[in-house]
């Protein structure tokens, strides 16, 4: 993504970073709480990893806009 303020860039990347960081825990306390099973905690990573298929997608799409 081509952000002309390199400070946004950095405060963007370091707040994306936090945030992930912050979804790992909720997402092993959830894991935790919810006492899932083997099978559950793949259906959890597959239907994580569709979200960030889709997540990357839009991110795609947020840069070819950026870049016109």
């Amino acid at each position: 993504m081509s952000i002309e303020n390199p400070k946004r860039e950095e405060n963007f990347s370091a707040e994306a970073e936090k945030t992930r960081e912050d979804m790992m825990i909720r997402l092993d306390a959830y894991i935790n709480s919810h006492n899932l099973s083997e099978e559950g905690r793949e259906e959890l990573v597959a239907k994580l990893k569709e979200l960030h298929a889709k997540l990357e997608d839009v991110f795609k799409e947020i840069e070819k806009l950026d870049n016109k």
